[in-house]
């Protein structure tokens, strides 16, 4: 377990460690651990960051034992590391023993579910298990809707994420439709015209284009590029990704002239973002 790989040793660097970063003298010291290994995920320090986690854990579990849902996020958070390591073994007993704990608090946080359930779709996903991803990606799509409703931002989003699978694995008919009840949560909440609807129509464009509905591909994009152009400081990735987009789909309808421009267009907007 997690908590038994935190030696006397470790703890007492990771103690001094998080004394050297300068931690709040009043948080409790498992709280400050957790806190401290996210800025070290962010520099690539997995290292360090795996210290503070394991620390973390055995001080919480010391606490309130081993099967208190106060530790799901620690855990998780761990397993995390693992994850973006490559780990997959260790990741995923750490997603499922945080899906555990979770799961026994009075009233589980359907947020924190989601998280760790889609975490673990992920690594299933990244270990080549993609049948065992999928349901994964469902259920935390199911909890969403009943917890947040239907028409929900935060649906939208795991919407998005279970349709980015789908078109992981090649499976664009089921990508199209999450693509769409995405798309049409998000007009509902900002508009037909809104920049933020912008990188859900590219997505929605490369899946027409992929199953050869070239003319609803050309219209997604066209209009991916009238949303961001709506706004002073446009999304420059998503930009550049959706002139590609359209450029490709002309190079598909033979209308190579049309698609040199836009692929140069693109070009000088990514030499662009990388002088800066």
């Amino acid at each position: 377990m997690a908590e038994r790989e935190c030696t006397d040793a470790r703890m007492t660097a990771a103690i001094a460690l998080a004394e050297k970063t300068g931690a709040p003298a009043n948080q409790r010291m498992d709280v400050t651990l957790n806190n401290l290994s996210l800025g070290f995920r962010r520099t690539a320090e997995p290292e360090k960051a795996e210290l503070l986690l394991q620390c973390a854990v055995a001080i919480r579990v010391k606490a309130v034992g081993p099967e208190d849902p106060s530790l799901a996020s620690s855990l998780a958070n761990l397993a995390g590391v693992y994850r973006e390591r490559g780990d997959y073994s260790r990741a995923e007993a750490l997603y499922k023993r945080s899906l555990e704990v979770s799961g026994r608090a009075a009233k589980p946080d359907p947020i924190e579910t989601v998280f760790i359930l889609n975490a673990l779709a992920m690594v299933y996903e990244a270990d080549g298990r993609a049948t065992a991803a999928e349901p994964l990606y469902a259920k935390a799509l199911d909890v969403s809707e009943h917890a947040f409703g239907r028409d929900s931002q935060f649906v939208s989003a795991r919407l998005q994420s279970f349709a980015a699978f789908y078109q992981r694995q090649g499976q664009h008919g089921q990508a199209e439709e999450l693509y769409r009840r995405s798309l049409a949560i998000e007009e509902k909440t900002y508009g037909l015209n809104h920049p933020s609807l912008s990188e859900t129509l590219n997505s929605l464009g490369m899946v027409y284009r992929v199953q050869g509905k070239t003319a609803l591909a050309e219209e997604a994009f066209k209009r991916s590029l009238a949303n961001l152009g709506s706004s002073p400081y446009p999304n420059r990735f998503v930009l550049a990704k959706t002139l590609d987009g359209l450029a490709a789909t002309y190079r598909a309808e033979g209308r190579d002239t049309e698609a040199e421009k836009l692929e140069s267009q693109a070009a000088n907007i990514r030499a662009t973002i990388q002088r800066r």
